[in-house]
């Protein structure tokens, strides 16, 4: 069985430019997941030793992928002060 046309070309474990628009990584710095990631890093913020959103642990798991996904397109997460 033949793979679709939008993973044609694209090698597993290389991020294809044509969808992220980085040779290097795998999320577009300009794009719409990494422009969530920071809304939810921004609302997910710790307070003290708990997050002011959902009141888990810092940092709550959201807070965490959302560093992730941040680190993949090569934008750090500001520093909290």
């Amino acid at each position: 069985m033949a793979a679709p046309a939008r993973w044609a070309g694209s090698t597993a474990g290389q991020a294809d430019p044509l969808v992220t628009g980085r040779k290097d990584g795998l999320f577009a710095a300009s794009g719409p997941t990494v422009e969530t990631a920071r809304l939810l890093l921004e609302a997910h913020a710790a307070t003290g030793e708990f997050c002011q959103r959902c009141g888990r642990a810092a940092p709550c798991a959201v807070a965490r992928h959302a560093a992730l996904v941040c680190a993949s397109a090569d934008l750090a997460p500001e520093p909290e002060e």
